[in-house]
């Protein structure tokens, strides 16, 4: 190739490339636009978002550490609309981060593809830079040549050495610009991963508080129908549910205490060890053992199981360390309103298993292998509740055990309760084995 045609050819490339990225920059400009637009929405969600985080936080902060049962009718009711209200704002919330997930995913999707279109044009150059350089692999020879019979030609030997030098630094260039689209259109394909974890998570979360929303209806709706609306009615099946509780916890510690066990403390973690706290955001409404509550005659003497962490319905409840989900269930299916209503019963790895009470939705199912901080469900009112919280207890693992549907039957439910049982040695202070706060 002579050196007006390599003139000619380098002013091509160089035509060809400027009007490719012209036209790519057009196209990115209007990619750019797409972009602030979706931005602006997000911008705007997010203002929502802070305003339903507020009032939610507010709610949730008033009924952590209000524990009380309704003492009228007209109370009961109030507490279910603001229950209601309360999980109408996470939705809103819900629904809100759902459509800010679903820009993101739509802008990184748009990222990939600007990186993938980006790669092929960039191995597409050193195609064509390593295709130039294979035309002149006999330059070597004619630099060896030169150098051994002398100078004569020496403005040629230049011009090849200089175009040698050329196609070795675009060569270079490239290489290190389709290394760095690589690493982005990597890193772009790992956050558009987690971004649809994400969206899947909170499809959930929406599922699962729309069907909550649901539940207090017919509660409010159940309420109603069982009292005629009328407060003598409720006042009546107060104390029928109190009497029904502690019998039903007679009962229940009759048959525990009968289950011989020794405890090996060897087995267990140390102290401090062991457990995360299962709730981000809560208050100790009560804690194990002989509590003030207890001392008014509730446990029947036995002292409280677990501990009470008092916080709104609705709110994501997580498994407090790795392990296996030994079952699930709900009381209320037995004995409405007299244990544990919605429950989960987790096996750990260190010795422990732990329980979830009070649950408004399960998210596992026996089996299934759970992580520490994983959500297993939501918290709830369900069971014998006065007011919206986690019963969360700790066992030793090799004494607990989930009797049902046919081992024990209820004298005071008249039904079989499936629920988990241990022996009473084998109920262990939980915030032995917590972080404190």
């Amino acid at each position: 190739m002579n050196k007006k045609n390599l003139i000619f050819g380098t002013i091509f490339i160089t035509l060809c490339a400027s009007i490719f990225y012209l036209s790519f920059f057009k196209i990115d400009l209007s990619f750019a636009q797409d972009v602030s637009q979706m931005q602006n929405e997000i911008s705007e969600r997010n203002e929502q978002i802070k305003q339903l985080q507020a009032e939610i936080d507010a709610y949730n902060n008033k009924v952590a550490g209000t524990q009380e049962e309704a003492k009228t009718l007209k109370a009961a009711i109030n507490k279910l609309e603001s229950q209601k209200r309360d999980l109408q704002n996470q939705i809103a919330l819900t629904n809100l981060k759902i459509q800010n997930t679903e820009g993101d995913i739509v802008v990184t999707s748009n990222k990939i593809s600007e990186n993938q279109s980006v790669i092929a044009q960039e191995r597409k150059a050193i195609a064509n830079t390593l295709v130039e350089m294979k035309k002149n692999e006999d330059s070597n020879n004619f630099i060896l040549n030169l150098i051994k019979n002398g100078n004569s030609n020496f403005s040629e030997f230049l011009d090849t050495a200089y175009k040698l030098m050329n196609f070795s630094g675009i060569l270079n260039k490239k290489i290190q610009e389709i290394t760095g689209s690589i690493d982005n259109l990597n890193a772009n394909k790992s956050e558009y991963e987690k971004q649809k974890e994400e969206l899947a998570s909170l499809s959930k979360d929406l599922n699962s508080k729309q069907g909550i929303v649901v539940q207090n209806q017919n509660e409010q709706n159940d309420l109603l129908a069982d009292t005629k609306n009328e407060e003598k009615e409720y006042q009546k099946i107060i104390a029928d549910r109190q009497s029904k509780v502690d019998a039903l916890q007679d009962e229940i510690n009759d048959f525990e205490a009968k289950i011989k066990y020794t405890l090996n403390p060897s087995t267990l973690p140390s102290t401090g060890d062991g457990l995360a706290w299962p709730l981000a955001k809560f208050v100790i409404t009560q804690y194990f053992g002989d509590t003030e509550f207890a001392a008014t005659g509730a446990y029947n003497g036995h002292g409280h199981s677990g501990i009470d962490l008092g916080t709104a319905v609705g709110t994501k409840v997580m498994a407090a360390s790795d392990g296996v989900v030994m079952g699930t269930g709900n009381t209320d299916a037995a004995c409405k309103k007299a244990s544990y209503g919605k429950w989960i019963l987790i096996k750990h790895n260190n010795g422990l298993a732990t329980l979830y009470g009070h649950l408004s939705a399960i998210d596992v199912k026996a089996g299934q292998k759970v992580s520490v901080g994983e959500q297993i469900g939501l918290s709830g009112n369900t069971g014998y509740s006065t007011g919206p919280h986690l019963h969360f207890t700790v066992f030793a693992a090799d004494a607990v055990k989930i009797f049902g549907p046919t081992e024990y039957k209820s004298k005071v439910c008249g039904t079989y309760m499936v629920m988990p049982y241990a022996p009473l040695n084998a109920y262990l202070n939980p915030l032995t084995y917590l972080p404190k706060q």
